[in-house]
Formats: C-alpha cells, structure tokens, sequence
C-alpha cells in the first residue's frame, strides 16, 4: 500500500513528499 500512497504525493511538494510517504508507510502495513 505504500507504493500507492507515495504515487498520489508526487503531486504536494517535496518538503511535504517526504514526510507524508513516511507516516503513511509506518501506519500501514
């Protein structure tokens, strides 16, 4: 699931990119 949500934050900045895709990631299995 991770590979998903790191495709949809290509589109917020890559301050954000960076942070986002790790919470998501730790969350999610």
């Amino acid at each position: 699931m991770c590979s998903s949500s790191v495709h949809r934050l290509r589109r917020i900045p890559r301050s954000e990119a960076f942070t986002v895709p790790f919470n998501l990631c730790e969350g999610m299995p």
